[in-house]
């Protein structure tokens, strides 16, 4: 039987209990409502909106930072929504629906062109998974042939689309891949070997010669942030109970993650080892910085509350 795909989120809830945060985020073009916030002062004012009704579950820059994909999810239903914003000034370029519940991938490539899979979770098949893709402008489009019994976990830009592939085993191991755009069907491609630890997230740089993940031996255990460049694997233990959502600086200098004590995105030196502080007095729930160093992050918040996307300039800070 087919897997269904299965979102970060989603994976973040099985192996470390972690109760679903979600955003929301207003646009300038649609019925919105603006909130600013001050941010610390060494990164300037953050710009805080909030979209009605919706949930967003990822943001991703394209590499120039041109371009920022915001994929949402409908408060009522559950129905996905794909957006794309020209940046700066967030012009809308491309709005479309998913065809799938809680989107939570953010696969921009450098020309705006959005991808996801889908998959029908009442279909007994094992080929009702397909990869879709949203051209600036366009309508969805479909994409290669179905993917057979797939079992792929989040889906992100690096220099091509990378994912999370689980083998259910047992036992029970997962590794990153590439997938072929043209051919989804086609067997992935490994990144990584095959790991029998638990991952929470994992994050690849535009090109994908960076790659982040953490890992832990069991839920409880110490978690290690893991950054692969070139075949250089540097392990790194974060302090107190560690975090997820990990990216880099555009400079690859800095690792940046949310905190698990204060849900705020902490700065983690790679050479030192050490933390430098926070981006900003705001509780993210992870974030992307663009190359011009624009902050898209989304504030953290509790069940039945709202929160929003903030974007705030922290080019000064890194």
């Amino acid at each position: 039987m087919a897997l269904p795909k299965r979102n970060a989120t989603a994976l973040r809830k099985a192996l470390m209990g972690i109760v679903e945060l979600s955003i929301l985020i207003a646009v300038l073009l649609g019925a919105c409502s603006y909130h600013g916030r001050s941010a610390s002062p060494s990164v300037g004012a953050a710009d805080c909106k909030s979209f009605d009704r919706e949930t967003v579950g990822a943001v991703a820059w394209s590499s120039r930072g041109d371009f920022l994909v915001v994929d949402t999810s409908s408060d009522a239903d559950g129905q996905g929504r794909v957006r794309v914003f020209a940046w700066p000034g967030m012009s809308v370029v491309s709005d479309a629906e998913t065809d799938a519940l809680a989107v939570d991938d953010a696969a921009i490539d450098d020309h705006g062109g959005v991808y996801w899979f889908t998959s029908d979770p009442l279909s007994n098949s094992a080929t009702s998974t397909r990869l879709r893709k949203l051209e600036p402008g366009g309508t969805p489009t479909v994409l290669g042939g179905a993917v057979q019994n797939a079992a792929y976990i989040g889906l992100l830009w690096g220099g091509g689309l990378v994912a999370m592939e689980l083998d259910p085993g047992p036992p029970e191991q997962s590794r990153l891949v590439r997938i072929d755009i043209a051919h989804p069907e086609a067997a992935p491609v490994g990144v990584t070997a095959w790991t029998r630890k638990l991952w929470s997230t994992y994050w690849a740089d535009r090109s994908g010669e960076w790659l982040v993940w953490d890992e832990y031996e069991a839920p409880g255990e110490p978690q290690d942030f893991v950054v692969l460049h070139h075949g250089q694997r540097q392990v790194i233990r974060p302090p107190g109970y560690g975090g997820g959502e990990m990216t880099l600086s555009p400079d690859h200098r800095l690792l940046i993650y949310q905190r698990t004590e204060t849900a705020r995105l902490t700065v983690l030196n790679l050479k030192s080892g050490q933390v430098e502080g926070e981006l900003s007095p705001l509780e993210f729930y992870g974030g992307e910085i663009s190359s011009a160093g624009v902050l898209a992050g989304l504030t953290a918040h509790g069940p039945g509350e709202s929160n929003q996307l903030c974007l705030l300039d922290v080019s000064a800070r890194l």
